[in-house]
């Protein structure tokens, strides 16, 4: 079991689903470019299965454009957030 699971492929949202299972009772997901419209499963999955977010929008590196990185926690988890 893992306390942070990074997501950042081509695959995210089986990624992302397929990372719940794999998380210890204080494990975050972060999931990377989470801004982008095809990666919205990934948030009703993470919400259907108790956990909330917190996102962070910026400009990415390189590109001069805004994206986003959200954190998909629970209560008791291992950032204390």
């Amino acid at each position: 079991k893992f306390d942070i699971i990074v997501v950042d492929g081509r695959d995210r949202v089986n990624c992302v689903n397929n990372s719940i299972n794999t998380l210890t009772k204080e494990g975050v997901i972060i999931l990377d470019d989470s801004s982008r419209e095809r990666y919205g499963k990934a948030f009703d999955l993470m919400h259907s299965a108790g956990f909330k977010s917190l996102t962070f929008c910026g400009l990415k590196f390189g590109g001069g454009k805004e994206d986003c990185t959200t954190i998909f926690y629970r209560d008791g988890n291992c950032l204390e957030i």
